[in-house]
């Protein structure tokens, strides 16, 4: 069966944007909205700020059972522009035919072109939106809460409504105002060139 189905997801960022967490808010909400299978399993090397890392995350109607890295994911989420600059063809390896890749960018997705694959290309700059609404931790912009908006208009796979609510207990006050904010700002302005 369709619903059945499990949807692989790799997340590449860089320590202290927030990967794990938005990662880990993804599976959250997943099972807020129905899913019995997720997972989130970081894989990060020298645990510093700034340091890459990779994130897996599996989505499924039904419980999983396996637990390894994502080597052909459905779905690939870019949240560090200068990692997606660099090594592009690292970032999207393995994507799968008809995937969907979700890049923080101030490019449009017609500049992005992957050989030899029809994908879903979304862009948003979730960076920019950040900055504008003062999403800084100890001086470095957190550009989780607007990836979370393009994963959700980006893929379809969870519920706006129920990642809020997830929030809303997670993130109080003025902080997790404007974290919802730049969840719907970067929502709205996801750009989208499908496959």
């Amino acid at each position: 069966m369709a619903n059945e189905r499990i949807y692989e997801i790799r997340w590449h960022g860089r320590g202290g944007q927030g990967t794990v967490t938005a990662a880990n808010i993804v599976s959250e909400t997943a099972f807020n909205d129905g899913y019995l299978g997720v997972q989130s399993i970081p894989l990060i090397g020298a645990e510093r700020r700034g340091s890459a890392l990779t994130v897996f995350s599996r989505l499924s109607k039904k419980p999983i059972n396996l637990i390894s890295q994502i080597y052909e994911p459905d779905i690939v989420v870019c949240i560090d522009p200068s990692l997606f600059k660099k090594n592009k063809e690292m970032v999207v390896s393995g994507i799968k035919d008809k995937g969907t890749l979700i890049v923080n960018t101030v490019s449009q997705p017609d500049e992005i072109t992957i050989e030899n694959k029809s994908i879903k290309i979304c862009t948003v700059d979730a960076s920019g939106i950040s900055v504008k609404l003062g999403l800084h931790i100890g001086g470095s912009v957190v550009v989780n809460s607007p990836m979370l908006g393009a994963f959700i208009r980006g893929t379809g796979l969870i519920k706006l409504d129920t990642l809020i609510k997830v929030l809303e207990k997670k993130w109080k006050g003025e902080w997790g105002q404007k974290n919802i904010e730049a969840i719907k700002k970067a929502y709205d302005e996801l750009k989208i060139k499908e496959a």
